[in-house]
């Protein structure tokens, strides 16, 4: 698959915005005010009768898909271990009906080496979609002032025309409800104070620059052990190497700063904010 210009400019940084501290502090207002909104969007009386906000309409071959989350989730109202009040379910359905499948944080990891058996190229591409993704860099405001995902057009439709669909899903649609994931953990850790100004990568960013990371490892581009140790130092995640960046996805562009430590993709921005962050657990 050959690469076109217009999927190389959409995917390319910003000038300005093509180091990772730039891009956590370009990122850490549009992180706070999806963040806010989600925490007002309508809850139900208990995870078995939950409220659902729809966030992101597709319409694909198989029908009409509506995606967004559902509230409360389990976590609102677990008996062990730290209760998040404002806990989601991100959830799909189908021409009005839910799909059972189950969608969490590393579910994604399937998709990834579903996607790397039938395209690396298309990997690649989509590694790149979601390290923008982390950054927020291609959510626009909607009629509603509400921040959304408009992933990259011409990006999407040449992942698209390599790998449609994973596990009878669109591919298109899985990268949505992977936004649906990285918020609800921007959510969690704001509320539960372990990044309660959004000033580090806990949450969304590492969430997505792990899938990131992954790429890399089924692209033979990072070490496996690597990959896996990072875990042990992330408390459930394992962030991509700023290092590591150009050789995954070269089309970004990106410069790492030799002042950021490996991993964490962290603008600095206050000593109140934690750096770990543990996988939670489908709602």
């Amino acid at each position: 698959m050959s690469t076109s210009a217009r999927v190389v400019a959409e995917l390319e940084l910003p000038p300005g915005l093509t180091e990772t501290r730039a891009l956590g502090v370009f990122s850490k207002p549009r992180r706070k005010a999806s963040v806010e909104e989600a925490i007002e969007w309508k809850s139900g009386s208990d995870p078995s009768s939950k409220a659902l906000t729809t966030c992101y309409v597709l319409r694909e071959t198989r029908g009409k898909y509506e995606l967004g989350a559902g509230k409360p989730g389990k976590e609102a109202v677990r008996t062990s271990g730290p209760i998040n009040v404002n806990d989601m379910t991100p959830t799909i359905l189908l021409d009005g009906l839910r799909d059972e499948n189950r969608f969490a944080f590393d579910q994604i990891f399937h998709i990834l080496v579903s996607v790397s058996t039938q395209s690396q190229a298309a990997l690649q591409l989509l590694a790149s979609v979601f390290f923008r993704m982390a950054y927020m860099l291609d959510h626009k405001k909607n009629e509603a002032g509400a921040w959304r995902l408009v992933a990259p057009p011409k990006t999407m439709d040449a992942i698209v025309h390599e790998v449609a669909e994973v596990g009878s899903v669109p591919l298109r649609v899985l990268v949505y409800m992977a936004e649906v994931i990285a918020l609800n953990e921007d959510v969690k850790y704001y509320t539960l104070g372990l990044n309660k100004h959004l000033g580090n990568g806990t949450g969304r960013r590492k969430n997505l620059l792990t899938y990131c990371n992954l790429a890399g490892v089924l692209m033979q581009k990072v070490s496996f052990a690597d990959f896996l140790a990072g875990f042990t130092r992330g408390r459930g995640v394992s962030p991509i190497r700023p290092a590591d960046v150009p050789d995954v996805m070269p089309l970004l562009g990106l410069v790492p700063s030799p002042r950021v430590q490996p991993g964490l993709f962290d603008e600095g921005s206050g000593g109140d904010d934690t750096n770990g962050q543990g996988a939670s657990s489908p709602s």
